[in-house]
């Protein structure tokens, strides 16, 4: 994920924070069709909300969104995948009967709780992020990459005093996407390094010496002493002594 992209969503977030009063942790609402779709998703979703939104973000969900989601992806790969307490929070509705979800998501918006509704439908997001629920959306590109769509009321223009509170919080901002690149990228550093080691941990090792590693023995010159003498011994010739009467 593009350091522009991050930047563009922090400033998004700085805008809410300030005009409509949002705060960590962030409630995120997943509608059905988010459900859905992540359920089916083979990329780490967490990881891209991680990116946009920090650490501090709750993915919650509704009995009416539950059991619409279950009605359409079935029971048992819905409630399986819900049901992980560490990813997911289930929040009271109040419905006796159960509503649509997106009817629920608007009943619990219009309740005053700050809520960013994550959701697939392009005019359900239309809806939330309009007056008067003013709601911060987010989607999947393409099924890809988590993106959240650009306030209605961003082009507007603002007083200086906002102006110096959302540039001060877009400096914050950009030191806390550095940080938090760098901690993914030594995340995935440690990734690979378990992966390399691991790899390189079922070779199997070669038995005995690598031949091309052996030295051929060189066999030792002689001594030069030894040598002369060896040469000497072989050039001495034996005299006749001449008798004398």
């Amino acid at each position: 994920m593009g350091f522009n992209k991050v930047k563009k969503v922090h400033r998004y977030l700085n805008y809410y924070r300030l005009n409509h009063g949002y705060y960590e942790p962030y409630r995120v609402l997943m509608d059905p069709g988010f459900i859905s779709l992540i359920l089916k998703l083979t990329i780490n979703f967490m990881k891209e909300f991680k990116i946009l939104l920090g650490k501090k973000f709750i993915l919650s969900y509704t009995n009416c969104i539950s059991k619409e989601t279950k009605s359409k992806e079935g029971s048992a790969p819905v409630t399986a995948f819900l049901k992980d307490k560490e990813r997911f929070k289930k929040i009271k509705c109040d419905h006796k009967k159960p509503l649509p979800g997106h009817d629920c998501i608007k009943s619990l918006i219009e309740s005053g709780v700050k809520y960013i509704v994550a959701s697939e439908s392009f005019d359900f997001r239309t809806i939330i992020r309009s007056p008067p629920y003013s709601t911060p959306t987010f989607f999947f590109y393409e099924g890809k990459h988590l993106d959240m769509e650009k306030p209605p009321g961003l082009e507007k223009p603002l007083e200086d005093a906002a102006k110096s509170r959302i540039l001060k919080s877009e400096r914050l901002e950009i030191a806390s996407i550095k940080e938090l690149e760098k901690q993914q990228r030594m995340e995935d550093y440690k990734e690979m390094f378990k992966r390399l080691s691991s790899q390189s941990g079922n070779k199997k090792k070669a038995k005995g010496p690598n031949p091309l590693s052996i030295k051929k023995k060189i066999a030792k010159p002689k001594p030069k002493k030894e040598a002369e003498a060896g040469d000497s011994r072989r050039k001495r010739k034996r005299t006749k002594k001449n008798k004398t009467n």
